[in-house]
């Protein structure tokens, strides 16, 4: 008898490692919802691994952040970047943004946001969280659970979501290897010290409400010397070239129906020092998705972070 308990032990440790031998085996190809503690808060984010995943591969990921008032939810199922994971073999990642009462020019509301800089304010006793480290746990956990190769992690994010990417362009400059804002830039007029020169992308819709309202309520130019001489624009783009240590020469590409990029390259040498301002002709305050837009923004700008990983 004693032998049989002996043996049903044995067994019983065995099958428990070979289930933990693997993490990937409780998850699922396609949508997988987790939940980590951050500073005693639940937060949580979507894993969507491509329909193609195979755990003895590696593979690149995109973390992809929403805009004021969204969810993790809502840009899987918007934002096109599940559809390029199948395509590219891609696993792509979806945080939710903690809710707030915020102030604004009309009031106060309560939303959900990123702490990135903006034109709002925490209503009193609110207290910021913590999002660069809430992505810095996010890295640990999928490149724990999943095959995730580390220097191939990349980061976008749209409106407040793309104004929290070029926060962490400067704060996680060592954790991604490139990084997408749209719609969502840094603070003018700061002087920000990098970690990494990062690959950094801007891009703007000429008819995005927010950038409009720059030019007087007209549609930007689609030319970059017009471009220029608007303010705040020019204050944005300096801001970003003295923070990667960029130069103001830059050499221009694409079609004015369409799509223009202002390229600039570093001199230092450095590859990875590079910067581009795009902007999109007849593209609204909206990630383009290829529906809404016809920009399918997911596969144009990974067609460009592919080419960047950290050192």
């Amino acid at each position: 008898m004693l032998r049989f308990y002996f043996y049903c032990f044995c067994f019983l440790i065995l099958v428990s490692c070979s289930k933990n031998s693997n993490n990937d085996n409780q998850y699922l190809k396609g949508k997988n919802v987790l939940t980590t503690k951050i500073d005693g808060d639940n937060r949580q984010y979507i894993v969507q691994l491509p329909s193609n995943y195979d755990p003895k591969n590696k593979y690149p990921a995109v973390m992809m952040l929403h805009g004021s008032s969204g969810n993790g939810e809502k840009f899987w199922n918007i934002s096109g970047w599940k559809e390029v994971g199948d395509t590219a073999n891609i696993i792509t990642v979806y945080p939710s943004s903690w809710e707030y009462c915020i102030i604004e020019t009309n009031g106060t509301l309560k939303t959900t946001k990123w702490n990135a800089s903006g034109s709002f304010g925490y209503c009193p006793g609110e207290v910021p969280r913590d999002d660069e480290k809430f992505f810095s746990v996010i890295i640990d956990e999928i490149t724990t659970k999943f095959s995730v190769d580390p220097k191939r992690i990349y980061l976008v994010g749209f409106s407040n979501g793309g104004s929290m990417a070029s926060k962490c362009m400067v704060t996680m400059s060592d954790k991604f290897a490139a990084i997408c804002s749209n719609a969502g830039s840094l603070k003018s007029d700061t002087v920000y010290n990098h970690k990494r020169k990062i690959p950094f992308l801007l891009q703007v819709g000429n008819e995005d409400d927010n950038i409009i309202t720059l030019n007087n309520n007209q549609p930007l130019p689609m030319n970059f010397n017009q471009v220029y001489k608007i303010a705040d624009i020019q204050a944005s783009i300096t801001t970003i070239l003295n923070s990667l240590g960029l130069g103001n020469s830059f050499s221009v590409s694409g079609d004015p129906n369409n799509v223009i990029t202002a390229s600039y390259n570093s001199t230092s040498g450095i590859p990875d020092n590079v910067f581009l301002y795009r902007i999109v002709k007849g593209l609204k305050h909206q990630y383009p998705n290829g529906s809404n837009h016809p920009m399918y923004g997911a596969a144009e700008q990974w067609n460009w972070m592919k080419n960047y990983k950290l050192p």
